[in-house]
């Protein structure tokens, strides 16, 4: 009995997650339509300061929309892993700890845990996103770092001493990377990202 009412409730959340994630992206179209008029009319009228201030918010809204979408999308999977685990399968709820996402939605990967940690090789085209998140705890030690994967070298790196930040590290460079993470006793997350033009 238990099982059936977890699992209607987990049936719940994922129509709830599918439901936001159709919302999600329907308002990101609609802000990258807006965004290309905003665009025309710049050129047309380039002294114009509203018109550019109104692109740079069109630009941060779509820039918050896409961390909603990554955030549904993941939080989709683990629901799916969850209803899979109670479907009678003998499975387990699967997990997104370490373990490289498909790339859906620009997702390249999404990874969390507690100290250090280096994540799997994967490419990156050249416009694409680490975000990053250490849990609110005492202040700690974060340091991550992306790695080329050819030469074994750090091509851009952070690091954080204040609980509770968040971040994200803007990447124009294509290739093969992995991220090397090291954290004193604190929980992160991190997530790779494709950027959409």
């Amino acid at each position: 009995m238990k099982d059936r009412i977890l699992l209607i409730l987990c049936l719940c959340g994922l129509i709830l997650a599918v439901v936001v994630l159709i919302a999600s992206r329907g308002k990101l179209n609609r802000l990258q339509v807006e965004q290309e008029v905003i665009k025309s009319q710049l050129l047309t009228h380039t002294s114009d300061l509203t018109d550019r201030e109104k692109l740079n918010r069109l630009k941060a809204e779509q820039e918050a929309i896409k961390d909603q979408i990554l955030t549904h999308t993941i939080q989709l999977a683990e629901l799916k892993g969850i209803v899979a685990g109670l479907g009678g399968r003998g499975s387990k709820p699967a997990g997104l700890e370490g373990v490289l996402v498909a790339a859906a939605d620009g997702v390249i990967g999404k990874w969390n845990a507690t100290g250090p940690y280096k994540t799997p090789r994967f490419r990156a085209g050249s416009r694409w996103t680490v975000n990053w998140l250490c849990a609110p705890t005492e202040p700690t030690s974060f340091k991550l770092a992306v790695i080329d994967a050819e030469t074994n070298e750090a091509v851009e790196a952070i690091t954080n001493t204040e609980p509770g930040r968040r971040g994200r590290l803007l990447m124009y460079q294509a290739g093969e990377f992995y991220l090397d993470i090291s954290s004193e006793g604190s929980e992160w997350t991190v997530s790779a990202v494709d950027r959409i033009k």
